[in-house]
């Protein structure tokens, strides 16, 4: 047996890396995350007009004149805007639990307010991040996970707003954005810059929210349930209309990530050594399996349910792959921030066949009334959202213990 030669006393070993919340909490961030991470800058534009011309400028003047104080972190503004799009959440579901009761007009007035108020703050945050010098991967990763929860929050609320009641359609209004949302993540990770065109979700597609909020607090809700000129109701049109967009949108981005690929295996442009270790059409293909099986099931559970789950519980049933998609994307993301591999197959994945699992062993094994899909359902949903808070929690502790930065709070020395 060949002994190995004592190492040099000079010579400096990485140890693993300690994050705070002690053994509750475990590490998201690999050995290679943590040498990447520091080194971690940003890249992205905006064509948007709208932002480029009224929203930028505005808040640009908002912030140099000192109306946001330079004790407001950056990701405690990213948060209150959140805080305002669940307040309206919760309200809405009060009022129309299952997207077809018809609600107040106030109700729906208040929900176009709270998405204006999102769309400013979440562009305030970047402003503010700057001015007190605050920016840090942690604040991105948090500003993209406040995203991918509101896509679900506003996305339950457009429901409610269209009524559309306990349905298939429900669904399919979910899982467009939803859709656009994993996919502009994933060009993201391959890319290396999230781009976003002169016409674009996050402005005029929040505008437009907006804008049928306000109509609808006029109109009434139930005035998307009247039939048109055509022979079909007003809120077929506008799910029509939504999917067609995210169509468009994901065959872009799905052009951006091939013509990204091809781009490194010809030796052209700059790639960083995880996106090189993925650089091959099937394997780019291969990262959004998840997504696309996590939907599916989703669909076949729904569609096949013995008990019509999806009509008795449409929020419960939303809110389970609303949190599966924040996981995705949030663990694509720390791939992205970290320059690491990312690992599709991970412990959402398998955490979710396990419980998918789990469904058909009780449905064969005792068969399946409402009370034991419904058992099935909230287990289901109990246990994806302790992960997901696990999760947002370990990766906050982590990343701002690594970073040796602050979450919520600006240090005195940035505030003068």
């Amino acid at each position: 047996m060949t002994i190995p030669p004592k190492p040099d006393k000079d010579v400096k070993f990485p140890q693993p890396h300690k994050m705070g919340g002690g053994a509750y909490f475990f590490k998201y961030v690999s050995e290679k995350g943590v040498a990447n991470l520091p080194n971690y800058q940003y890249a992205g534009s905006d064509s948007s007009l709208i932002y480029q011309r009224l929203l930028s400028p505005w808040l640009n003047t908002v912030v140099a004149n000192g109306y946001v104080p330079k004790w407001a972190h950056p990701n405690a503004i990213t948060v209150t805007g959140l805080l305002f799009m669940i307040a309206c959440h919760f309200i809405t579901a009060w009022y129309c639990p299952t997207f077809s009761e018809p609600g107040p007009w106030w109700v729906f007035l208040f929900n176009g307010v709270a998405q204006l108020v999102y769309w400013i703050l979440d562009a305030l945050d970047g402003k503010q991040a700057r001015a007190t010098k605050t920016s840090s991967p942690l604040g991105l990763l948090m500003d993209h996970g406040c995203d991918a929860l509101n896509t679900t929050i506003g996305l339950m609320n457009t429901a409610a707003m269209l009524c559309v009641g306990p349905s298939m359609w429900a669904l399919a209004l979910w899982a467009g954005p939803a859709a656009v949302f994993f996919a502009a993540t994933w060009e993201e990770y391959y890319v290396g810059s999230l781009d976003l065109p002169i016409i674009n979700g996050p402005n005029e597609g929040v505008l437009l929210g907006v804008g049928l909020q306000f109509w609808t607090a006029y109109a009434g809700n139930a005035w998307w349930n009247t039939v048109n000129s055509y022979g079909y109701t007003y809120n077929t049109v506008a799910i029509l209309m939504l999917s067609c967009g995210a169509v468009v949108t994901v065959v872009s981005n799905i052009y951006n990530v091939v013509k990204a690929v091809r781009q490194m295996k010809a030796g052209q442009g700059h790639f960083t050594p995880a996106q090189l270790e993925a650089g091959t059409v099937w394997v780019a293909l291969s990262r959004t399996i998840p997504f696309l099986v996590m939907v599916g099931m989703a669909v076949s559970w729904a569609y096949y349910s013995p008990t019509d789950v999806l009509s008795r519980q449409p929020r419960a049933f939303l809110w389970i792959t609303g949190l599966l998609l924040c996981k995705l994307v949030m663990t694509m993301m720390v791939a992205h921030l970290c320059d690491d591999n990312y690992h599709p197959f991970g412990k959402t994945f398998a955490g979710f066949l396990a419980l998918a699992s789990h469904g058909i062993l009780v449905y064969h094994m005792v068969g399946m009334d409402k009370k034991w899909e419904d058992l099935v359902l909230f287990e289901f949903g109990g246990v994806v959202l302790i992960s997901y808070l696990h999760m947002v929690i370990s990766l906050a502790l982590e990343i701002s213990s690594l970073l040796n930065i602050t979450i919520f709070t600006v240090p005195k020395e940035k505030r003068a």
